[in-house]
């Protein structure tokens, strides 16, 4: 059960969400042959890559074009779904990284 971002996540916090997901999102993808998920799983390793590990993307306009899956999650989950919190929890993480602690 994923539990939403009440603070400022840590950037540890962060971290650990963003591997969960792409572990859930791997996991879920076994069963689910929805295109989806491979489009999602493919984002959340670059963000992984490019924000947390090497730092390379920092400006929030080059965030904004460069990840959507905070959209995708308003537009293709539930409010309520676990996929729809994860992926626009995540964003946030994206767009304010340099911010977090």
């Amino acid at each position: 059960m994923y539990k939403r971002f009440t603070d400022i996540p840590t950037k540890s916090d962060y971290r650990k969400v963003v591997e969960d997901t792409i572990t859930y999102i791997e996991t879920i993808s076994i069963n689910d042959n929805d295109s989806i998920f491979p489009y999602i799983l493919n984002q959340l390793k670059d963000i992984y890559k490019e924000v947390i590990i090497e730092n390379s993307i920092t400006e929030s306009e080059d965030i904004y074009d460069r990840y959507d899956i905070g959209a995708i999650g308003v537009k293709y989950f539930d409010e309520e779904d676990e996929m729809h919190k994860r992926l626009c929890d995540i964003f946030y993480g994206t767009v304010h990284y340099n911010e977090l602690k």
